[in-house]
């Protein structure tokens, strides 16, 4: 508890634990802080999860799960919206793929019983090495210090693709302030502990840093986001329906396009008619406005892009970049 106190002085309200290795969960309630706990049902003597939370925001929880010895989730009530925060344990590089696939289909249930307009942010010993590939300067930015991803990595990067999550881990710092993990032995450190934040609050989040100074008794060193809440505005779209637009693919020959002038020139002739008076420029931009969307959905039509069909294809974006950098650096 010491450790705790001596974290809550860097001016920290909220601490994700991991590796904790308590055996079951439940809630230990200190005068400046209170702590909350996931573990194995069994004393296994590994992983588990949880928080610190300084007496500050203690009265703003509205809820906390005990998932599993990997996973633990809080809610609490923010200014504008409220956060969901979820502390993870992820397996290690050496555990096998049906572990990871089993850990992060468990991550991503979670996720998606969040309300939509709440900000959720998930921290943060993923045990992933996120690389500055460009295929992943989308989803992760381009700082980081290592240069290639490791498998732990691209299983991150695909989970926040999927998901719509953004890794906010990678801001632009000297390496002693980004390294999170100190390979025993030696003075070479990894970053492996990151924060996603879902992308529509990505802004929110205004820097990620080690603090090398804090004592957490562990070869991990604490990682420090800030947040700053924001007002996020985003689109609107009818219950049901995605984003519309022109499927303009059918106007990249030299004949689709031909139509389409056409088409357009018609309706713009159909409007010329003298009118007396002073000229409104704003009727006339709305007339041409028309005529111009008229002419394409006419000649080229609409499609209807839901928010799945996004993801997907954003997945499958990921995998060709990927594909195509991998196969140039061979």
């Amino acid at each position: 508890m010491e450790i705790a106190d001596d974290v809550l002085k860097q001016g920290i309200d909220l601490v994700a634990l991991q590796e904790i290795r308590w055996q079951g969960h439940g809630e230990i309630n200190k005068k400046m802080f209170t702590v909350i706990y996931s573990g194995p049902q069994n004393r296994t003597g590994q992983y588990g999860t949880g928080f610190i939370i300084s007496r500050k925001i203690k009265e703003s929880i509205l809820e906390w799960e005990p998932v599993n010895d990997r996973l633990c989730r809080i809610r609490i009530r923010g200014k504008f919206r409220n956060l969901t925060i979820i502390s993870v344990y992820a397996p290690t590089e050496d555990k096998g793929e049906e572990e990871k696939v089993d850990f992060y289909s468990k991550l991503e249930r979670i996720c998606s019983r969040v309300p939509k307009y709440e900000m959720t942010i998930i921290m943060e010993d993923f045990n992933a090495k996120v690389g500055r590939e460009e295929c992943r300067h989308k989803v992760s930015g381009k700082y980081s210090i290592h240069e290639h991803s490791n498998e732990n990595g691209s299983f991150l990067v695909q989970f926040a693709i999927r998901n719509n999550f953004y890794i906010k881990s990678t801001f632009p710092h000297k390496t002693i302030h980004m390294g999170t993990w100190k390979i025993p032995g030696s003075t070479e450190v990894n970053q492996i502990d990151h924060v996603l934040v879902s992308a529509r609050h990505a802004s929110s989040i205004i820097d990620v840093r080690n603090s090398s100074g804090a004592n957490c008794d562990s070869d991990h060193y604490l990682v420090k986001a800030k947040v700053r809440e924001r007002i996020s505005r985003g689109w609107k779209h009818r219950a049901g329906c995605g984003r519309r637009k022109w499927n303009s693919e059918l106007i990249t020959s030299s004949e689709g396009k031909m139509r389409y002038q056409a088409s357009l020139e018609k309706k713009l002739e159909e409007t010329k008619t003298i009118e007396s008076g002073p000229l409104d420029m704003n009727k006339m931009w709305n007339d041409v406005k028309e005529k111009i969307t008229a002419a394409g959905e006419e000649v080229m039509g609409t499609t209807t892009t839901t928010t799945t069909t996004i993801q997907k294809r954003n997945v499958e974006w990921f995998d060709e970049e990927c594909r195509e950098k991998n196969s140039q650096e061979e």
